[in-house]
């Protein structure tokens, strides 16, 4: 099929496949309405939110409490803007927080567009953008509380600095302080990784081009200063604003313990490389498969020190990060920019390439058959409590896309490119139209509605204590509530179950459903007030 024979819609010529701002409008677009509808998740947002509220309580800024207990995990400036964005609103505002995910997601965008211009042909340069703001752990850490793309975003400025750094002559004053301040940033953000990587990545892809002896022309007396000055302005409020203990605590036990003997998220060397299998979807096999190929046939296939570069950074962080105790998906983050703008890079000189059609038509083949499986389930979807109509519109919407991608790739000849942007199209379709559905998903997710039926009740009489009881996470309930909230220890079962039944007269207890005939529950005598979502509200009488 000839490009003219095309429908407009279908044209490479169309704006809608050839310039980079349409699919970050459409990404933008679909996601934000997340922002307003959805609840903080209890694991990690919550948390961030309760901290933020004692830190204004108390006038911390360098030393934060989880509460009452010192919270040494991060540095501040995450939680720093999560403090004035509840200053600025007055409230605990998700979609004002959110913005501190997805902006530093579209700047990494467009620096890496930038970054790739003169290697990566302008029909393609959508399609890199496309492929990673719809790749599988990015989209979901544009929409999720957390300090990884932030981080991300400033080791993408300090490495693209680092990059013009090499090749330029004389390179510019700007340039030579930029980069030492972005990675102090990143490491202000996350913690060591932000300095980590840059460290190590550098120092491979130097010694990968043959000049590692230049790697002091840019780790100079200039850039240690910068770093150990600011660090030590950092440590410094850190000691005066938490002591030694917490200094201590934030210096090693956070990150030496982590790395070396994880008392958290303890993984296997081998995870990342079986979890990046999941976690680029839907563009595994296309993404991954470009950068095993070239890894294969490094002699033909990376052709640039821009390639060489990208895959140094990707690879190092992969396997540095193999060898530190404490795994999660997310903590790969950094890596997706440079695997992405690598891959789209080799797309586009293989575009007609078989297996790259097969490596996206295997995803679009399964999202096409999407509807199907939900009809097949049929009873099994409609037991799920938090099932809504709208969910039937979004796989069907999913199915559609897969089918149309699958068309366009292989009627007539077809396009990998135009392929990846029809099938990210639809999925970010089929995510603005989900947003509708959240509402119905918000009791099952968080605790926002449950402590809104709470809230009513305290206020009535100030003096009703709350408890919870194997709720996940609960303490940090006190960011909806106002108030401390009493967690009893679900670990010690038979303790703390009889702990249930001599809690105060009027207390108000808050249990998962799946316990509701939980013997210590019954004997405690408690009545039902509300069921909501996964959870009940229970007086004691």
């Amino acid at each position: 099929m000839s490009d003219n024979t095309k429908p407009d819609i279908l044209r490479s010529s169309s704006p809608l496949f050839n310039s980079i701002w349409p699919p970050i409008l459409w990404v933008v677009i679909a996601l934000v309405p997340l922002f307003f509808v959805r609840d903080f998740l209890p694991a990690n947002e919550l948390r961030y939110i309760s901290i933020a509220d004692e830190a204004l309580a108390n006038g911390q800024i360098f030393a934060f409490t989880n509460q009452g207990m010192p919270y040494a995990d991060k540095p501040p400036l995450y939680m720093w803007l999560v403090i004035i964005s509840r200053w600025i609103a007055g409230d605990n505002c998700l979609w004002l927080i959110s913005l501190f995910s997805l902006i530093p997601a579209v700047v990494i965008v467009l620096v890496m567009n930038k970054w790739s211009a003169s290697f990566l042909p302008a029909p393609f340069r959508p399609m890199a953008a496309m492929l990673l703001l719809t790749c599988g752990l990015f989209t979901g850490m544009m929409v999720t509380l957390r300090m990884d793309m932030l981080m991300t975003m400033w080791i993408v400025l300090a490495l693209y600095e680092f990059y013009k750094w090499t090749k330029e002559n004389n390179p510019s004053g700007r340039t030579k302080w930029l980069f030492p301040i972005y990675v102090f940033l990143a490491i202000f953000t996350k913690g060591p990784m932000g300095f980590l990587i840059p460290l190590v990545g550098t120092a491979v892809y130097l010694f990968v081009i043959g000049e590692l002896k230049s790697w002091f022309r840019y780790w100079n007396w200039r850039t240690w200063l910068l770093l150990l000055g600011l660090c030590a302005i950092w440590f410094s409020g850190v000691y005066l604003d938490g002591g030694k203990e917490y200094l201590d605590n934030l210096l090693f036990h956070q990150t030496m313990d982590r790395a070396v003997n994880s008392f958290h998220h303890k993984r296997p060397f081998h995870y990342y490389f079986t979890s990046m299998w999941y976690t680029f979807m839907p563009w595994a096999f296309l993404v991954l498969g470009s950068v095993i190929v070239a890894l294969i046939k490094r002699k033909t296939e990376i052709r640039s020190d821009i390639e060489r570069f990208y895959l140094s950074i990707g690879v190092t962080t992969i396997v540095m990060l193999s060898f530190v105790s404490g795994k999660l998906q997310v903590y790969l983050l950094p890596a997706y920019p440079f695997f992405v703008y690598y891959a789209a890079i080799f797309i586009s000189r293989h575009e007609k390439s078989k297996w790259l059609k097969i490596a996206i038509a295997v995803p679009a083949a399964i999202l096409s058959v999407a509807i199907a499986a939900i009809w097949v389930a049929g009873d099994m979807v409609k037991l799920m409590p938090w099932m809504s109509p709208i969910l039937y519109v979004v796989v069907a919407i999913v199915s559609l896309s897969g089918l149309v991608s699958l068309v366009v790739l292989w009627w007539r000849g077809g396009s990998v490119r135009i392929s990846v942007m029809t099938l990210g199209y639809g999925l970010m379709l089929a995510v603005l139209v989900g947003a509708f559905a959240v509402s119905d998903m918000n009791p099952y997710i968080g605790y926002g509605n449950v402590c809104e039926r709470v809230k009513p009740l305290i206020e009535q009489n100030p003096r009703t204590e709350v408890y919870t009881w194997r709720v996940r996470r609960s303490e940090n309930m006190d960011a909806y509530l106002g108030r401390d909230v009493t967690v009893v220890d679900a670990t010690k079962r038979g303790e703390n179950g009889e702990r249930l039944a001599t809690l105060r007269k009027g207390s108000l207890l808050i249990v998962p459903v799946e316990y509701k005939n939980d013997p210590y529950v019954r004997l405690g005598g408690y009545e039902r007030l509300q069921t909501v979502g996964n959870h009940l509200i229970l007086e004691k009488k």
